[in-house]
């Protein structure tokens, strides 16, 4: 029983790091990585380690451990439970700052179209915004890198529109990640004070 507990204890603390590190990335941790490399293969633990990285994360940082979903395989994301605009007020780099901004406006945006903004829609109102794909942008850089650095963080899905009208048409939803992690009211306050919707 010594050598299980260790185990658990080891494995907790370890996987409190995976998560950790992967959220500093903003990249969403595979269920089967955490068995694999943290667990080494002892699935039957993960239970009981997750149980403890999770009241160690909700009672140091405020996180929540989310369980979801995705393209037939499970991924955990740490949600931060401080809501937007207290996230806001917080000093934070001016990149990250930024950063945030845009992937609120691109939201704000999908919300607006009934959670299904086709690209070109979004790349033509970005345009008019001043955001221009072809363009490195003064404050986001690279847009459409970023865009697609939101899809791998799984804060926006891009799924392909059916029936294909005219070629491919690719549509963009709120990700599981932004539904785990931003409040409607605060987009629907940002679309109201920022973009006067």
């Amino acid at each position: 029983k010594p050598v299980v507990s260790n185990t658990r204890v080891r494995g907790g603390g370890t996987g409190v790091g995976s998560l950790l590190f992967a959220d500093k990335k903003n990249i969403p941790t595979k269920k089967q990585d955490i068995i694999k490399n943290v667990l080494k293969d002892n699935s039957r633990l993960l239970p009981s380690v997750l149980e403890g990285a999770r009241k160690y994360l909700k009672q140091t940082f405020d996180y929540s451990v989310c369980e979801v979903d995705y393209n037939k395989n499970k991924y955990f994301l740490l949600r931060n439970n401080i809501g937007l605009p207290e996230l806001q007020k917080l000093t934070r780099p001016n990149h990250s700052l930024s950063q945030l901004a845009f992937l609120t406006i691109i939201l704000s945006m999908i919300h607006m179209a009934n959670n299904a903004l086709d690209e070109n829609d979004l790349w033509d109102t970005l345009k008019i915004l001043g955001i221009d794909k072809a363009e490195s942008h003064i404050d986001f850089g690279d847009s459409e890198k970023l865009v697609n650095e939101f899809v791998k963080q799984m804060y926006i899905e891009k799924t392909e529109k059916f029936p294909p009208q005219k070629g491919q048409i690719i549509q963009l939803k709120w990700g599981m990640r932004a539904y785990h992690e931003i409040k409607m009211s605060d987009v629907l306050q940002f679309c109201s004070k920022y973009l006067r919707c």
